[in-house]
């Protein structure tokens, strides 16, 4: 892929962290009127971030530079935000998924796919947590339902 999206977490308390986001470009031509769009599943205060404007409906998020910005080849756009969150522990609350969007003449996006990395946490979650399996049943069915009978059955 020509563009790669970078999470970190650079500060963390109890209640809030503070992460930054790094949009690298890995191509060879420039890229201008452009915005982000990723999906990310808590709330960014929009008012913290250093660079940029951002929109947030649920978890989809549309993230624009400052006017006239131009992520020039082979270089990186930069912001950092706050989240009033507990401290992230698992490497899948980072993002899920992004693209790029330019200026589009018509109504259309036309989406640049934007690989994501793994968040990099704070500190990982060192504690291993196994869930127990339950017992197996004799009849395994999803959903479990209120009644089940059981028939005996016959050849032809």
């Amino acid at each position: 892929m020509s563009y790669r999206l970078d999470l970190t977490v650079i500060e963390q308390h109890d209640h809030q962290s503070r992460f930054a986001l790094t949009l690298h470009n890995l191509t060879d031509r420039p890229l201008d009127g452009w915005a982000l769009h990723f999906t990310f599943g808590r709330w960014i205060s929009a008012d913290t971030l250093t660079v940029g404007s951002l929109e947030q409906v649920g978890s989809y998020c549309i993230l624009k530079p400052d006017a006239d910005a131009v992520l020039a080849p082979n270089s990186h756009f930069y912001t950092e935000f706050n989240v009033g969150t507990s401290p992230f522990t698992l490497f899948d609350d980072g993002l899920l998924d992004a693209f790029i969007s330019t200026a589009a003449q018509d109504s259309f996006i036309t989406p640049l796919p934007v690989e994501v990395t793994t968040i990099n946490l704070h500190a990982a979650n060192s504690e291993r947590f196994n869930t127990p399996l339950p017992a197996a049943k004799a009849i395994n069915l999803i959903p479990e339902p209120q009644t089940l009978q059981r028939l005996e059955a016959t050849s032809a």
